[in-house]
């Protein structure tokens, strides 16, 4: 499967760090287990927790979306080393 994603702008450590502090916010709102206890780990945990049908990816999402500054679109990815959206 290919993934193509239209670019919004190139991503930064910063967005990193945002989307990292989002997950672990996540998980202790949501009373999660981090996969190895290792924060890096975080955004991997959600989305087991998103799989196992803890939670809606679209709480996730919002999130996600949240952290990287833009409005909620379900198609919103970091890849390549940008913020962009799949097509």
């Amino acid at each position: 499967m290919n993934m193509t994603i239209s670019i919004i702008r190139k991503s930064t450590d910063e967005d990193k760090k945002r989307v990292l502090a989002a997950a672990l916010r996540l998980i202790y709102r949501k009373n999660l287990t981090i996969i190895h206890n290792y924060d890096e780990d975080a955004e991997m945990s959600v989305h087991a927790a998103i799989y196992s049908g803890d939670i809606p990816k679209s709480v996730w999402q919002r999130c996600f979306c949240r952290a990287l500054q833009q409005p909620y679109d379900s198609r919103l990815r970091l890849a390549y080393g940008h913020v962009g959206i799949t097509v």
